[in-house]
């Protein structure tokens, strides 16, 4: 499970900032809520069509126009299960882009193989 956060960094700056801004900024936030891991992507960019994302990351088809962010999503909901993965949360006011990541709260690398392997039985 590593490099989840790296594509979305990636994408801020190749994708959601103009190159003559001095002023781009992405915010990475990572907190407990409801004995889950939040962890919130959000910058100042110039944002993303949330249901045009959202669609994409629902798609099974071969046109893959947000391929990071669902190869992301796909592989957190396939190790963890559906209710956890890559959120689309509307863009503020400003622009930008708000993503939130998902995953179970866990406090060991042990206690993560177990969440895994609970998962895959439930799987069989």
């Amino acid at each position: 499970m590593k490099i989840i956060l790296q594509p979305l960094i990636e994408n801020s700056i190749v994708h959601g900032f103009t190159s003559n801004s001095k002023n781009n900024r992405i915010h990475i936030h990572a907190y407990e809520h409801r004995a889950n891991l939040h962890i919130d992507v959000k910058d100042n960019g110039i944002g993303i069509d949330k249901k045009k994302v959202e669609q994409s990351l629902l798609d099974n088809g071969k046109k893959q126009d947000n391929f990071a962010l669902k190869n992301i999503h796909d592989r957190l909901a396939n190790v963890f299960g559906e209710n956890f993965g890559l959120n689309i949360i509307e863009n503020n006011k400003e622009g930008g882009t708000f993503i939130k990541i998902i995953l179970p709260l866990v406090y060991s690398q042990e206690e993560a193989e177990q969440y895994i392997l609970k998962e895959g039985d439930q799987d069989a």
